[in-house]
């Protein structure tokens, strides 16, 4: 039914606990439907690599290999009191994961309270164009989140992080909520400026975001027909770059990111990914 009325194709995994039914899911990708049964978690998980559990990740993984534990079976044999020698807190929790236990409730997700979109770079920089170009490209990835969700900010806010590990962050009410791609960047452009020339440090990460977040109203203001304008632009802007890349239309500043990040299938590859919360 889904590849039937929405064109794309679904993997789906079936079992009494999230943590096997998305382990079951990730392995019968792509468009397969695999059904682990009632009391068999355990041993359809045992044999698997450690790195297939849910919340092991590279680091975690690298922890537990190298005192040999290297499948998930290996892992529900550790004793809680050892998992949490080495993992902290979380080893309780990676245990029973690992046994097929997992008691967290099936929930929908709650509705974002601010989007953001952050990366840090391989070396820190103070070079204004990069940090300008950077921050535009992650402003129209806001923007972009912003108009699929039907939704305008009131809020701007903006994340840097200097070479010393001091994170900082500053945040602009703007006039009126908005979805458009240039208010956001205008905003956290000002607002960068600001924060190094109070501290003239090189950057590590930049971050810009939006919060108090709305539905977005059908009705304009008459007295601002390039709202209504700007939006359908911005609209027309996302369709094509759905269909052939983030960097298939690109504004000046964003043309200079190619000498600096890798671009696959459209997309600026950076080296954290973006988040939404």
């Amino acid at each position: 039914r889904v590849l039937t009325e929405l064109g794309i194709t679904a993997s789906v995994g079936i079992a009494s606990s999230k943590t096997t039914a998305k382990v079951a899911s990730d392995l019968c990708k792509p468009n397969g439907i695999l059904e682990v049964p009632v009391g068999g978690d355990a041993p359809f998980l045992a044999p698997l690599d450690v790195e297939k559990l849910p919340g092991v990740g590279e680091k975690t993984a690298r922890v537990l290999k190298e005192r040999r534990i290297t499948t998930i079976g290996e892992l529900a044999r550790v004793p809680p009191s050892a998992l949490r020698r080495l993992l902290g807190a979380w080893g309780d929790s990676l245990h029973l994961r690992a046994r097929g236990e997992d008691r967290s409730p099936v929930s929908a997700p709650a509705p974002a309270k601010s989007i953001s979109r952050e990366t840090t770079f391989y070396r820190d920089t103070l070079d204004m164009d990069f940090l300008a170009g950077t921050l535009r490209y992650l402003s129209e990835r806001v923007g972009a989140h912003l108009r699929k969700e039907g939704k305008v900010a009131r809020r701007v806010v903006l994340k840097l992080r200097y070479g010393d590990f001091q994170t900082i962050s500053r945040h602009h009410t703007l006039a009126r909520p908005t979805d458009g791609d240039d208010d956001t960047f205008t905003a956290g452009l000002t607002l960068m400026k600001k924060a190094l020339e109070q501290r003239r440090t090189p950057v590590r990460l930049i971050g810009i975001g939006v919060a108090e977040l709305t539905p977005r109203a059908s009705q304009l203001s008459f007295l601002d027909t390039r709202q209504g304008k700007s939006h359908d632009l911005a609209v027309a802007l996302d369709a094509i770059r759905g269909k052939y890349g983030f960097t298939s239309i690109q504004r000046g500043l964003t043309f200079s990111l190619d000498s600096y990040f890798q671009v696959e299938d459209g997309e600026y590859l950076l080296k954290t990914s973006a988040l939404s919360r």
